[in-house]
């Protein structure tokens, strides 16, 4: 996979971009099975120019191995907590804990069959 951002690309709020008012999607990855899951959605706006993917792996108890997950996929990924104070047009994520606390709306996708929202 493809997709990968870089944290000055984060700080310098898009400056770094070919395309102009392109609009900055936080994926929030809190565990290897969600960043599957996770992979369906973002792997379709991979090839939007007009879209700037930037993830981040969000606290979990079963969150092990996410940025090692996303690094062998190529995708850098921010500090929690810089992306807590970072505004975005969207966020995506498979998990619910602390999408309250982002400075974006959230799309929430199920991680799987039978699910529930925790």
């Amino acid at each position: 996979m493809s997709v990968s951002t870089t944290k000055p690309a984060l700080i310098e709020q898009g400056h770094w971009l070919t395309v102009r008012d392109c609009k900055r999607v936080l994926v929030v990855v809190h565990t290897v099975t969600f960043a599957q899951r996770l992979e369906e959605v973002f792997g379709l706006l991979e090839s939007d120019l007009r879209v700037q993917l930037v993830f981040t792996a969000a606290p979990h108890a079963f969150g092990s191995g996410v940025t090692q997950y996303l690094h062998e996929l190529g995708i850098t990924t921010v500090p929690w907590e810089e992306a807590l104070r970072t505004e975005f047009d969207l966020a995506l994520a498979a998990g619910s804990r602390g999408v309250h606390e982002l400075r974006a709306p959230v799309v929430r996708v199920s991680h799987g069959p039978g699910t529930s929202n925790c």
